[in-house]
């Protein structure tokens, strides 16, 4: 069935069911004005890059990875950033076997 026969056969959704996260999510609100300053404000550094823009990136990282820790009881140093889910399922499968060798 095509998108057209299924609205034929079932009539329009109520509300917007959105099932695609992979490529990309809903960002809270309260995430977006969080970061906003970042964007179009005080421009962005890497966080590994030793300039100005670079350390203060650094610190924004940090002090986010201080309210996670705090939140889920934990220690900054276990908190760790990936770029997407594979890396972060790799990392958690490798280091769940590596630990448990």
């Amino acid at each position: 069935m095509n998108v057209e026969q299924l609205l034929k056969a079932h009539g329009k959704p109520e509300r917007e069911v959105y099932f695609d996260n992979e490529n990309s999510g809903w960002i809270s609100q309260e995430v977006v004005d969080a970061m906003l300053p970042y964007f179009n404000k005080r421009g962005y550094g890497h966080p590994s890059i030793t300039h100005r823009l670079g350390w203060e990136a650094y610190e924004a990282l940090y002090n986010a990875s201080e309210k996670i820790a705090s939140t889920i009881n934990s220690d900054v140093k276990e908190i760790t950033y990936t770029h997407s889910g594979t890396e972060a399922n790799n990392l958690a499968i490798i280091g769940g076997v590596r630990a448990n060798k």
